[in-house]
């Protein structure tokens, strides 16, 4: 699990570099952003930061994937199936 914490750590230094960039595709981060408050156990972060990516417009193949990966991080973090319906439900509307 160190090698995860590290990683992370890394991966959140490359959103916040991205942040700081006029973004076209700010989802992806925002997604990776939510991810990396999963792995921790920062459920409403995450939900926070896939809400926000999920209201930005993006290609119909774009949310399926993203909710995918995020569907997979949750449930590998222990999240139970109504937290991770929860978080699958933001990307739906898609």
């Amino acid at each position: 699990m160190s090698e995860a914490r590290r990683l992370a750590v890394e991966v959140r230094k490359h959103c916040a570099e991205r942040e700081k960039l006029s973004e076209k595709n700010a989802f992806w981060r925002l997604a990776t952003e939510g991810n990396l408050c999963t792995i921790p156990g920062a459920k409403e972060g995450a939900l926070a930061k896939h809400k926000e990516a999920a209201a930005i417009e993006m290609s119909p193949w774009q949310a399926p994937s993203m909710e995918e990966q995020a569907a997979r991080i949750a449930d590998l973090c222990g999240w139970n199936s109504a937290e991770q319906d929860k978080l699958a439900d933001l990307y739906l509307p898609r």
